[in-house]
């Protein structure tokens, strides 16, 4: 959230609108801080002067951030001065460019600022930025007495405030790169979640189909787990990327998926991938790859007996927030639907339809028919 503050800026007749520190801007951690703190002392003693400060511009007030350690400093860190009431660096902020009043008490414009009362009469000060513009503060050196401030002492102050924003740049890429190895870090969680989640599925799927089969060799089932660790590692590959939000390119990756199973077939197929360039998040193209894995996997092992010319269509359509995909063989088979419907495959696919909130349908008609509806 973007913040502003408003000003009092000397010879303006209203308060002037500053954009300050947003709420996503990281904090200032110790170690720039204590170099901070460094830098102050140094300015104060090299110029010769009671106070050295750094100010942080809040929302309706200003903040000592770092005071230097130097004798007959009236500031503490911490303390804050509420705006609107014509402080030096309110004018500086406002203007977003350097002052240097020599001697507030012969200036009318300056003269009855608040920091007189403290007795802190010279004022040199110049604007601190975040990269993005945004208004940090000031850095600034004030005087007990008159002080015109050499040009070298000015270059010297106006070199530390480019130091100081360097700092906050590096504090800033610090904190993005250090989000990003957290976003990694949850990804690899999630990624080791689902592929867990889905090699229980495997396990279980071995576990029934033995408990069916045993005392006989089956190839197709040799098959089947083939086809089953080869969806896990496109799964895996897929999720192993480096992207924040990175929305998966769906048609691409099935045209993939399928491509690869059918190359593991003892005959030739003759497969399409058609329709409309989709993208989905990672949590739906998971369940989606695993049941176009399962389609494909029972269409090679029961469809194509007698068939000349096998063939498998998947087709891709998005419209008003929906995705349709549409899975066909021309197969034959000797099964009724309804006992399709039972078998353990079926049963696979509603539980991975389920994990898309969406629904599905099938019917025999020159071949099998599979329709996914879920949401976008």
């Amino acid at each position: 959230m973007n913040g502003i503050s408003k000003v009092k800026v000397v010879d303006a007749r209203e308060l002037v609108a500053v954009p300050i520190t947003s709420s996503e801007k990281p904090e200032i951690d110790a170690a720039f801080q204590k170099k901070w703190q460094e830098l102050v002392d140094i300015a104060a003693r090299i110029i010769g002067v009671p106070a050295g400060l750094i100010m942080r511009l809040l929302e309706n007030e200003i903040e000592v951030f770092n005071a230097s350690y130097t004798n007959e400093n009236p500031y503490e860190v911490g303390e804050k001065a509420a705006l609107g009431y014509g402080l030096y660096c309110e004018t500086v902020v406002g203007k977003r460019t350097p002052l240097l009043v020599p001697n507030a008490l012969n200036d009318e414009s300056w003269k009855d600022n608040p920091d007189v009362k403290l007795n802190m009469i010279s004022y040199y000060g110049v604007p601190i930025r975040w990269p993005d513009g945004e208004i940090f503060g000031t850095l600034c050196v004030l005087d007990s007495k008159e002080n015109h401030y050499t040009d070298d002492q000015k270059a010297l102050i106006g070199k530390f405030a480019e130091m100081l924003e360097h700092d906050l740049e590096s504090v800033q890429i610090r904190s993005q790169l250090a989000n990003t190895i957290s976003y990694k870090e949850i990804q690899i969680r999630e990624m080791r979640h689902r592929i867990k989640n889905q090699l229980n599925m495997l396990i279980s799927y071995i576990d029934l189909n033995l408990d069916h089969e045993q005392g006989s060799y089956k190839p197709h089932l040799i098959q089947d787990l083939h086809n089953h660790i080869n969806a896990l590692s496109n799964l895996h590959n897929l999720l192993n990327r480096k992207e924040p939000d990175y929305s998966i390119p769906a048609t691409e990756h099935l045209k993939q998926l399928l491509g690869n199973i059918v190359s593991g077939s003892s005959f030739f197929i003759d497969f399409e991938v058609q329709g409309d360039t989709i993208h989905l998040p990672e949590e739906s193209m998971v369940p989606l790859m695993m049941i176009i894995n399962e389609l494909a996997t029972n269409s090679m092992k029961y469809a194509f007996t007698d068939v000349e010319s096998p063939k498998i269509r998947l087709t891709c359509r998005e419209s008003n927030g929906r995705i349709v995909i549409s899975y066909s063989d021309n197969g034959c088979t000797s099964k009724p639907i309804e006992d399709v419907k039972r078998g353990l495959g079926m049963l696979i696919i509603e539980g991975l339809s389920a994990q898309l909130d969406g629904s599905s349908d099938m019917k025999m008609d020159r071949g099998f028919h599979f329709t996914l509806d879920f949401p976008g």
